[in-house]
């Protein structure tokens, strides 16, 4: 599975950072970049790892390929030869649009395993994060990877409500994950996901809840305004809370200086 990074108008920009950061921060923690084979509950290989002929032969007299796949020939052949260890034959365009119709159809992963057990997990708008847990929950390694240059860079909102909607749905995605059959909390005792990268998807999953805090983080100040009231407790609580908001903005700057952002960066963030 590749993460498509969302590039902003300017390097500095708010949304810009913050993705970076915390692509660099968590990903290396969730290992997500991956490459999902299809062979998932196939047995009877070879010593090169292929798919038996005699297998192979058992499977689509039985038709149990294209239940998974679908009623797609060409697809269901595709697969076969993957399994096999063989090249794809080269298609033509036509042929190929042809398939790529068929395959589109909203119809066509109607009873078949498409969404869930093959391809992108549905059950959620965040559905990469879905199927990267799914992954892992089956003891799949994965590896960490950060070209330079980035690769696959796609385009979001710079700012404004349309930025907004489309945070809404990061977080709604997110939500939708932590309380679905693939949540990291949930399957705790019978996924396979390492410790470390349990925290990291928890974390990532319970993202959208911190905006109830922060709500009254911001209606805070005015609270305190309209009612004559200190803002924050005096004494020693004092010192306990200012000392943790110095460590966390500290925390902050080094992460962002350690990804080469500007403290400029940091500070709009």
């Amino acid at each position: 599975m590749i993460l498509t990074l969302m590039n902003s108008s300017s390097y500095n920009h708010i949304w810009d950072e913050e993705l970076r950061e915390s692509k660099d921060r968590y990903l290396q923690a969730l290992d997500v970049f991956t490459l999902e084979k299809l062979c998932t509950v196939f047995l009877d290989l070879d010593d090169s790892g292929s798919l038996s002929s005699v297998a192979t032969k058992r499977m689509l007299a039985e038709g149990s390929l294209a239940r998974e796949f679908g009623s797609s020939k060409e697809i269901v052949k595709s697969v076969v030869e993957a399994l096999q260890g063989k090249s794809n034959p080269q298609q033509t365009i036509t042929n190929s649009i042809e398939i790529a119709e068929e395959v589109g159809n909203c119809h066509y992963e109607y009873q078949t395993s498409w969404g869930k057990t093959i391809g992108w997990l549905y059950d959620s708008m965040a559905d990469d994060v879905n199927t990267s847990i799914g992954i892992h929950s089956r003891g799949w390694t994965s590896s960490y990877i950060s070209p330079d240059p980035p690769a696959f860079l796609g385009c979001m909102p710079p700012m404004g409500p349309v930025a907004m909607v489309q945070w809404r749905r990061w977080g709604t995605g997110m939500l939708e994950v932590f309380f679905n059959k693939q949540s990291p909390l949930m399957g705790l005792f019978h996924q396979k996901i390492r410790f470390r990268q349990r925290l990291a998807y928890i974390s990532i999953s319970m993202w959208g809840l911190r905006s109830i805090p922060e709500l009254f983080y911001c209606l805070l100040p005015a609270y305190c305004l309209l009612h004559n009231s200190a803002l924050f407790p005096k004494g020693l609580c004092l010192g306990i809370i200012v000392t943790l908001l110095g460590m966390h903005c500290l925390y902050t700057l080094w992460e962002f200086m350690r990804v080469g952002f500007s403290v400029q960066s940091w500070y709009v963030s």
